[in-house]
């Protein structure tokens, strides 16, 4: 069985929950870090709290008006995207048969034919709520040389 040397004690599943814990951290706080090319060319990046984005070159922010960082506020689409990005990542870490037999040695067939519905119908409402609240910030993994000057729809 493919879970014998994932889940040999209690030490192994600690060590694999802490391995898929901070995995979905990772995902969901990429919900909260933007990008921004000022007039400069220089690309900033940043995390984005309720004063603006705290950018990791600037130990501080100005929240003037005229601070280009201080137009990228936290939002609630930030929340919405943060939250559904860590759903489909965990139906994702769902779909690895050696992580479900860690956690749940003795799943049913229900919980198969479960799993073969669950990815598309959770696509299909992820689609749905990030086409209903798009972001326009660059993330931080985003093209800083993209062709609408900073601003692109997605995440």
């Amino acid at each position: 069985m493919v879970s014998s040397y994932l889940c040999e004690d209690s030490r192994d599943a600690l060590r694999l929950s802490r391995g898929v814990y901070n995995s979905h951290m990772n995902v969901m706080q990429a919900s909260f870090t933007k990008s921004y090319t000022d007039k400069n060319g220089k690309t900033h990046y940043g995390i984005v709290t309720t004063k603006g984005l705290w950018t990791f070159d600037d130990s501080s922010w100005d929240t003037s008006g005229d601070n280009e960082a201080a137009q990228y506020k936290l939002q609630f689409a930030d929340f919405v995207h943060a939250g559904f990005s860590l759903l489909v990542f965990a139906v994702v870490t769902l779909l690895n048969s050696a992580i479900v037999d860690c956690f749940c040695p003795s799943h049913e067939a229900y919980m198969n034919s479960l799993m073969k519905a669950l990815p598309a119908v959770v696509s299909a409402v992820a689609c749905l709520v990030f086409k209903s609240f798009p972001v326009t910030q660059r993330g931080m993994g985003s093209n800083p040389n993209s062709s609408n000057s900073g601003q692109s729809t997605g995440h």
